[in-house]
């Protein structure tokens, strides 16, 4: 029977298992390199800006009526400044679907002995397939999933703990500030299944405001614990994908485990973003079906031919600049719906526009971090 309890988990879960994705195995590696203590008060402060952002998010879909994601409700409410809205939300999925794609490969490779390149190919091939036959999760299967995740992270954060050494998370590396601020807020990124999660909570949409907050702490929370067990046990020496540095440590077995995890989060939340990119592609872009899904097939892997192999690069630049873009415009939707008075929600945050220019002012400075990086 569903109960209201648990629509609550389903959507908070989605939320959830939308955001752990590619960015959690760069984590290790960029506040390795900035010091344990500043990535951590980076993560904390972004997470509560994202958590902030979500609910601003929230409010603007339950206060708009009909279904629309963020470029459409950028056109509604801004006409043509909703095109720079457009062009974001663009450059962000096909670049993210590029990321997943570049890494979990390299994850597959490592269980099946192909080379990197020929599990890309598999991972891309087969996410597709699953996208153009429109199987979507149902949501107790993210539920379970998501869950399942959640527990072998905890279990690979655990042998790692094993060899954890204080001396490898001490220090605040001001040099390298800028370094965690993209792909911490990238790792954090889910807000585009919002409109989803309003449709799974149905008439119990005032539980959106809680599930926002959870479903987004949750993930901060897991990053936190797998960052100090991977940077913990191998400090400076911590590899890009937080695995390989690991493999000595571990063991082949747990070096499976991990390669499993990271090709179970990449290929769930690619999945997602796929559906989420033809979703905006036809909700606000007008495409049909089978076009939208032609360029969701060609673009992420013509990506390809472009000379860009650093995926933390790509995911610094994605998440400062594509999704500061894209908060930056939430804020001034949140602030248009609000002076207007336009529409009703099940939650009500009435922030004060000091809040809302204190969170304008860290998303645009931030756009600067991968050149200041």
């Amino acid at each position: 029977m569903i109960t209201p309890r648990s629509n609550f988990w389903l959507s908070t879960l989605l939320l959830s298992g939308t955001i752990i994705g590619v960015g959690m195995f760069a984590l290790p590696f960029v506040f390795s390199r900035a010091g344990f203590l500043l990535g951590t008060v980076e993560l904390v402060v972004l997470a509560g800006a994202t958590i902030a952002m979500n609910l601003l998010y929230g409010e603007v879909i339950l206060r708009t009526p009909g279904r629309h994601l963020l470029p459409g409700l950028a056109r509604l409410y801004l006409g043509k400044w909703g095109l720079i809205e457009s062009l974001s939300a663009f450059v962000g999925f096909a670049g993210g679907l590029f990321v997943y794609i570049l890494l979990g490969g390299v994850f597959l490779a490592n269980l099946t002995g192909l080379s990197p390149d020929a599990g890309r190919v598999v991972f891309f091939a087969a996410g597709a397939l699953l996208v153009f036959a429109n199987l979507k999760f149902e949501a107790w299967v993210n539920y379970a999933l998501t869950a399942l995740l959640v527990f072998f992270i905890l279990v690979l954060s655990g042998f790692s703990f094993l060899h954890f050494s204080p001396a490898n998370i001490s220090g605040f590396h001001w040099g390298e500030v800028f370094l965690p601020y993209g792909v911490i807020l990238f790792s954090l990124a889910g807000g585009a299944i919002i409109p989803e999660m309003a449709s799974l909570l149905g008439e119990n949409k005032k539980m959106l405001y809680k599930s926002l907050v959870v479903g987004t702490a949750i993930p901060a929370a897991v990053y936190l614990i797998f960052i100090l067990a991977v940077v913990g046990a191998t400090g400076f020496a911590t590899s890009s994908e937080a695995l390989e540095g690991l493999r000595l440590l571990v063991g082949k077995p747990v070096f499976f485990l991990g390669n499993a995890i990271g090709f179970l989060a990449l290929f769930t939340s690619f999945i997602i973003f796929g559906f989420t990119f033809e979703d905006i592609l036809m909700a606000d872009f007008g495409f049909r079906k089978l076009p939208a899904w032609l360029l969701f097939a060609v673009i992420p892997p013509a990506i390809f031919l472009l000379p860009i192999r650093d995926y933390v690069s790509v995911l610094g630049f994605l998440g400062a600049v594509a999704l500061g873009v894209d908060n930056l415009f939430i804020l001034w939707l949140y602030r248009k719906i609000q002076r207007a008075g336009t529409g009703v929600s099940e939650y009500m945050l009435n922030v004060p526009p000091w809040a809302v220019v204190l969170l304008g002012i860290l998303f645009f400075a931030g756009l600067a971090a991968p050149l200041l990086q």
